[in-house]
């Protein structure tokens, strides 16, 4: 009987002593899960951020209408291609032109202004500039997906810009 109780106070004993360090062996696996959602954390917020266009005004020129664009990077990424396809709507609804304008390269928390002619077009015609895709996004690294999504626009003249 005295070997039986001695067993049982030695497997208390033991069980005591262990199932601290077994406790916080079990804490380790969540400790350990959480580091994933951290690296996820820290990969967000090195993947480009977004791109906001600005049509600012336009103008006429001895070429036809003079448009300003400004470009805002708000991330830490240069984009050495960032390649729109637009299309000009007349007042009237119909299309106008469609071309492709590049407003790159594009440094990290920087804004630029971009300018460029549309030959022969009146600027009083244009009702809206709509922007269709991005045909090429590239970054240092290389190509970089959906671009159109991060596109952000913006207009301070009386000229529509969606996309």
């Amino acid at each position: 009987m005295k070997s039986k109780r001695l067993l049982m106070t030695a497997a208390a004993a033991f069980v005591l002593a262990v199932a601290p360090s077994y406790a916080q062996d079990q804490t380790a696996p969540s400790e350990t899960a959480a580091r994933p959602s951290t690296e996820a954390s820290e990969a967000a917020a090195k993947t480009p951020q977004d791109i906001t266009l600005e049509l600012n005004k336009l103008e006429p020129s001895s070429k036809g209408c003079r448009a300003y664009l400004v470009v805002s990077n708000s991330g830490d990424t240069t984009f050495d291609t960032y390649n729109l396809e637009l299309f000009v709507f007349h007042t009237d609804g119909v299309i106008g032109n469609h071309f492709s304008l590049n407003v790159a390269p594009l440094r990290p928390a920087k804004r630029t202004v971009k300018i460029f002619d549309l030959k022969g077009a009146k600027c009083e015609d244009i009702g809206s500039f709509f922007v269709n895709d991005v045909l090429e996004c590239h970054a240092e690294a290389g190509a970089v997906d959906n671009c159109l999504a991060r596109l952000k626009l913006n207009t301070l003249s009386k000229v529509e810009l969606s996309k």
